[in-house]
């Protein structure tokens, strides 16, 4: 008889149990282009200002976590570590090693390197540079703590160079190993997805790649702007070259993405020859 009362005391409740309401979780990613000054553009003075402008966000409409890439240098890291956000991720050992790196306003957990067994070989990779870094991923379970547990994963792919099908099957290969990496390592909790792809919807480095997304990653969404956007172009006065959109989020398991612009995209608010990209998903609080 107890045991009855009991079920029918929870059945109860949970009729009358008001949903939990979903939270925004806003996530950019940038490339900071940090190579050292002999082949960029004043990088100490543009990694200084970018980390003013992190530091000067108001805490209610700042992003809860940052994926950077391009971060080359120990020096770069080092700084980045003292911008307005209390944890942050980098494991690389030294310079020109995956150069990714992770800022959140909530603590992380689970922080993990993988280095892409696919890679870029023969003289092209040697005269573009791609047997220098080390292509990768990094990875790590952010504890919001409202949400829970929400599942990030920082990319950057083998580069096009000039919007050709160079390194195509390469890309290809790393973005399945993100992929698994992502179902294995977050599985049970929303995914979020993003990074410097080099591989754009339309524009200069549009290549038939970008049509196998649905396919590579099954069930992530990404916001699908109103209009053609693009993350690095010549109105950027750090680039002279249009490659397109190919800087992406995509949410899965429970990250809903909702909003996504390109930022960083004002005077005084330029710190990279890429532009930034920034998602608003909607997670619901995990209900234990």
């Amino acid at each position: 008889m107890l045991r009855h009362a009991l079920v029918i005391l929870v059945l109860f409740l949970a009729a009358g149990a008001t949903p939990a309401r979903a939270e925004r979780f806003r996530v950019l990613t940038y490339n900071l282009w940090g190579l050292s000054a002999a082949f960029s553009t004043a990088p100490a003075k543009r990694i200084e200002g970018f980390c003013e402008y992190l530091k000067s966000q108001d805490p209610v409409s700042a992003w809860d976590v940052v994926l950077l890439q391009e971060v080359w240098k120990p020096w770069m890291a080092d700084r980045l570590k003292n911008c307005g956000y209390d944890h942050t991720l980098r494991l690389d050992q030294g310079s020109y090693e995956t150069g990714l790196m992770i800022l959140s306003r909530h603590h992380m957990t689970e922080g993990y390197r993988h280095i892409f067994r696919a890679t870029a070989s023969g003289w092209s990779a040697f005269i573009n540079g791609e047997s220098i870094a080390t292509k990768g991923a990094l990875m790590a379970m952010v504890n919001h703590p409202v949400i829970g547990s929400v599942f990030v994963l920082n990319t950057h792919l083998v580069a096009n160079y000039g919007g050709t099908a160079l390194f195509e099957d390469v890309r290809r290969d790393q973005i399945f190993e993100a992929e698994d990496h992502a179902a294995l390592r977050g599985e049970g909790s929303p995914q979020i997805l993003g990074g410097d792809l080099n591989v754009a919807p339309e524009g200069g480095s549009y290549t038939p790649l970008w049509n196998e997304f649905r396919r590579i990653l099954p069930r992530f969404k990404r916001v699908i702007p109103s209009e053609p956007v693009s993350t690095r172009d010549r109105s950027n006065p750090y680039s002279d070259v249009d490659e397109g959109h190919l800087d992406h989020l995509f949410g899965r398991d429970g990250a809903r993405p909702l909003l996504g612009r390109r930022v960083l995209d004002q005077p005084g608010l330029i710190f990279s020859d890429h532009y930034g990209w920034e998602t608003s998903f909607e997670i619901a609080p995990q209900v234990l």
